[in-house]
């Protein structure tokens, strides 16, 4: 459940998977340029949002929203349904709030609310909370 200090962040830099890593003929293992100068890019503007940083050993709760780009052909709205996977959305998102210094490690994240959209203007919006278990507690029992 949202609390009243929830606040919802929005990084207007379009939404990139995070690929497989790559490992070089002696063993090196490194990530394509085009998802390290994402990532680069995502670190800074997360750093321009002044998202104070939560210290490890806290259970978080990630909520994001990945507005995809229109393919220039065909009528999309709604879902967005195709590749780029979710879970790669998410790890790079992760990937950026790490670089950023917002979070320790993206392991604190408990619970993940994530959805992936058609937009014309690409963006990833999200918030971070702490998560309380006696909430979702007494959400669990009152249920049975």
């Amino acid at each position: 459940m949202m609390n009243e200090e929830s606040v919802m962040y929005l990084v207007l830099v379009p939404p990139v998977a995070c690929p497989r890593p790559r490992v070089t003929k002696k063993g090196f293992v490194y990530y394509p340029a085009g998802y390290t100068q994402f990532k680069k890019a995502l670190a800074h503007e997360l750093e321009q949002l002044d998202i104070p940083p939560f210290e490890g050993g806290i259970p978080l709760i990630l909520r994001a929203r990945f507005f995809m780009p229109k393919p220039k052909r065909g009528q999309y709205i709604g879902y967005h349904y195709k590749k780029p996977d979710l879970d790669n959305l998410v790890k790079s998102l992760c990937d950026g709030l790490e670089a950023a210094g917002i979070i320790p490690n993206d392991s604190q994240f408990s619970q993940l609310d994530c959805v992936k959209c058609y937009s014309p203007n690409p963006k990833i919006m999200f918030m971070i909370e702490e998560a309380n278990w006696e909430e979702l507690h007494e959400n669990q029992e009152g249920s049975e």
